[in-house]
């Protein structure tokens, strides 16, 4: 069971790093925060891309972190997870 977290750059698909790239390639289901960011639509296909979109309409904006937080530890007890950010999971903005 593992959690790998993978940055998808400044909005560009040009800005998402090789590392990031090649593991949303050998993903099978990548958690996306929110398919609302620009180089969404330009990842690559091998997978299965699941989103966080409706707890942003469900929870108070302080709560969806924790929820997204539950979701992906019980998606981590039947495998690897792979979770795509906005930005760089490095540097700054969080779950």
């Amino acid at each position: 069971m593992s959690i790998t977290i993978v940055g998808l750059g400044s909005g560009s698909v040009d800005d998402i790093t090789r590392r990031a790239w090649h593991i949303l390639e050998s993903a099978e289901t990548v958690y996306l925060r929110t398919r609302h960011y620009p180089c969404v639509d330009q990842l690559p296909n091998n997978g299965q891309y699941r989103d966080f979109d409706d707890l942003y309409s469900e929870n108070n904006i302080s709560d969806v972190a924790d929820a997204i937080v539950a979701q992906l530890l019980v998606a981590a007890q039947q495998g690897d997870v792979v979770y795509a950010v906005p930005g760089d999971p490095m540097v700054g903005d969080g779950p």
